[in-house]
């Protein structure tokens, strides 16, 4: 799993590099969404590193791959809101946001870490929940990075 983790986190920050590279925003404003979105990939890949073992610095890669999107997804959501084709994107980004937090509150006041690593209770699928919601956001972002790249490619053959 360690493995499948840092792959995965490196992945996400190749897809948002990739994916924001076929915006025609402003420079400045790209750089900025790139680094804010590319923090999930780093707490990802922090995750598959530190495993349960080195708990706090696994906890930190948890809580900046999943809680970063409270800040990242309404910047970045701003940004596509302007772009053409990319206005329904940013949209969803700034409801996501709000759910995010939400799903990260709720993980937090239903987890109760034991000396064995036995859980109890719903933190475990509220995690699940919130992870699937944070990573099919990017999975969108992809999509449509990749259709919008599709239709400027054969706007310009």
């Amino acid at each position: 799993m360690n493995t499948a983790f840092v792959l995965t986190g490196v992945l996400l920050v190749i897809g948002v590099i990739g994916a924001l590279g076929t915006t025609s925003g402003p420079a400045g404003a790209r750089r900025t969404c790139t680094a804010l979105l590319s923090l999930t990939g780093v707490g990802v890949a922090t995750d598959g590193v530190f495993t349960l073992e080195a708990m706090l610095p696994h906890s930190i890669g948890f809580l900046i791959a999943v809680a970063a999107p409270a800040v990242s997804f309404p910047v970045a959501g701003r940004y596509f809101r302007r772009l053409p084709g990319w206005r329904g994107f940013g949209t969803w980004l700034m409801v996501a946001a709000p759910v995010t937090v939400v799903l990260v509150v709720l993980f937090f006041a239903t987890f109760t870490p034991t000396a064995d690593g036995a859980q109890h209770g719903i933190a475990g699928l509220v995690q699940r929940i919130a992870v699937t919601e944070v990573l099919a956001s990017f999975v969108a972002m992809g999509a449509l990075a990749q259709r919008t790249a599709a239709t400027t490619a054969t706007v310009h053959q």
